[in-house]
């Protein structure tokens, strides 16, 4: 909790955005419950700032007809990127101890149809 209030100042920014295409003739040939590993590029917002991240996933096809995007690996986020070194500071003072300036993000996403 003390991550996201410090570093990710979700009183601020309560949500995330993350912008993507995926290859959907590709999920939409999928059958019910198949899923199929595929590279992810796309820009993401945190803190009002906005970089590009790319990670693989695992789409899957989910029986309503939409389909869930789970990342395979974490992405890893470079904290200045988003201006978020100053924050990083205040939480390694907060925790005593060095936490990097690399930030693994994983995500798990479901669009419906």
């Amino acid at each position: 909790q003390r991550v996201g209030i410090v570093l990710f100042e979700t009183a601020r920014f309560p949500n995330a955005v993350f912008l993507t295409t995926l290859d959907v003739k590709s999920v939409q040939a999928l059958g019910v419950g198949q899923e199929v590993r595929m590279p992810v590029q796309g820009r993401l917002t945190l803190v009002g700032k906005s970089a590009a991240i790319s990670t693989e996933a695992s789409v899957k096809r989910l029986p309503d007809g939409g389909f869930q995007v789970v990342s395979v690996k974490p992405a890893p986020l470079n904290a200045e990127d988003f201006g978020l070194s100053k924050n990083l500071r205040t939480l390694t003072k907060i925790g005593d101890r060095d936490i990097a300036g690399v930030i693994p993000v994983s995500f798990s996403l479901v669009f419906m149809p």
